[in-house]
């Protein structure tokens, strides 16, 4: 894992909770930092020096959704290269297709089981994006 900072977009409690419980168990060092919509996100990533190298998205959320947010990013030039990975309930095929025609690099849908997630997670850390691979 490449990563030292992650931005994790996501406006319910309980998969925040479980995702930073999975970062704290793959990776002790990463520092994660949270927003509870887009907005908050772009309002985060302007006031950060030290961008993270990933976002973790998620689509449906109140105040900016994550299509939203991810119109937004380009407009951004200091964050616009940072790689996109939806992290969302949603396994709707026509969000998959938006999502990549916004530039999201990656988009897996949400479990409950802390297994299959750690392990999709880990995966998804592991990329070298500037491959521009894309995973489903």
């Amino acid at each position: 894992m490449n990563h030292k900072k992650i931005l994790l977009v996501d406006d319910n409690p309980a998969d925040r909770r479980m995702f930073l419980s999975i970062i704290e168990k793959l990776n002790p060092a990463l520092q994660c930092i949270v927003a509870t919509n887009g907005l908050e996100a772009l309002t985060l990533l302007s006031g950060e020096e030290n961008f993270p190298s990933i976002i973790f998205l998620d689509l449906h959320m109140q105040v900016m959704d994550g299509a939203a947010f991810l119109e937004h990013l380009p407009a951004e030039a200091n964050f616009r290269n940072i790689p996109v990975v939806i992290f969302t309930s949603s396994d709707d095929l026509e969000d998959k297709k938006k999502c990549a025609n916004l530039g999201a690099r990656a988009f897996f849908t949400k479990t409950r089981d802390k297994v299959l997630l750690k392990e999709k997670i880990q995966e998804i850390l592991e990329i070298d994006f500037t491959e521009q691979r894309r995973v489903t």
